[in-house]
């Protein structure tokens, strides 16, 4: 019968050949740090030893990170309040280790500011009314925080 080979990172490498298996899982290691997208190449051989070679597209999407917001409110009016990331993940390593960029909505007009005291998980500002405070976290690999400043 037919064997079947997959190369998962087209790099002339089968990692697994000769297979009687007409499909195979993309390990997650050759997945890892979307956006992005990685060529996959699969062989088909006949037991006389002829081969046909194929190729095909795997769209790999960003995963936004998650994170907890907290804060140590309540407040005494015209106090300082804190807000606090905590928990930060994402499913891509290579994002972790390059960090994360941190944005409040401090007034709920959905506009993410940068904090004057910036940028790590905890920011301090002055405020003098009970907010509903909007915050985000972004990976290096995400384009943008919508209508940041």
């Amino acid at each position: 019968g037919l064997k079947y080979s997959y190369d998962f990172d087209n790099n002339g490498i089968f990692e697994i050949a000769n297979s009687s298996s007409l499909a195979a899982t993309v390990p997650a290691s050759f997945l890892a740090d979307g956006p992005a997208t990685r060529t996959v190449h699969g062989r088909i051989i006949d037991k006389d030893g002829g081969f046909t070679d194929y190729t095909t597209l795997v769209a790999v999407n960003n995963v936004a990170p998650t994170a907890s917001l907290s804060n140590n409110g309540p407040v005494s009016e015209s106090g300082t309040a804190t807000v606090s990331f905590a928990s930060q993940a994402d499913v891509a390593g290579a994002d972790v280790a390059a960090g994360f960029k941190y944005s409040y909505d401090f007034d709920n007009n959905g506009e993410h500011h940068k904090p004057k005291k910036c940028c790590d998980a905890n920011s301090e500002v002055e405020i003098f009314h009970v907010y509903l405070v909007n915050a985000a976290i972004n990976s290096p690999a995400m384009s943008s925080i919508p209508n940041k400043k």
